[in-house]
Formats: C-alpha cells, sequence, structure tokens
C-alpha cells in the first residue's frame, strides 16, 4: 500500500525528498522512544517526507523526519 501510494506521488509530479538512511530512523526512534511500525519506517525510507509547501491534490502534506525532530 504504501509503495502504491508513494509511486502516485511520482506519477502525478508531487515533489518528495529521498528515502531517510537509517541513522535518521533511528534518531526518530529514540525520539519517539518507541520502535517504528513497519509502514512508517516503510514510508520514510522510500520518501522522507515532503519538501516545504508540498501537497497532493488532496492537499496533504507529510513531514520529514528532520522537521519533526525539531
Amino acid at each position: 500500500m504504501i509503495e502504491r501510494v508513494v509511486e502516485r506521488w511520482r506519477r502525478s509530479g508531487v515533489r518528495l525528498n529521498t528515502g531517510a538512511s537509517a541513522e535518521d530512523l533511528a534518531a526518530l526512534e529514540r525520539r519517539l522512544g518507541v520502535p517504528l511500525p513497519f509502514d512508517v519506517r516503510l514510508y520514510f525510507s522510500l520518501a522522507d517526507g515532503m519538501p516545504d509547501t508540498e501537497v497532493d491534490e488532496h492537499l496533504i502534506s507529510f513531514w520529514p523526519i528532520e522537521k519533526i525532530l525539531r
């Protein structure tokens, strides 16, 4: 499911950040104090959020790990 959403965004021209590194994923887990669920880890490894001001056709935007950690 996550792969299909990311691929659809790419096909429709939604700008996505490159996938998060293992270090970024570990930092997010440390900050949250829990392991990331599989689907959340997969999403961030495929696309580490969207650049600021980017939205899809439904006006949905996802923050990158760096912004979550601020």
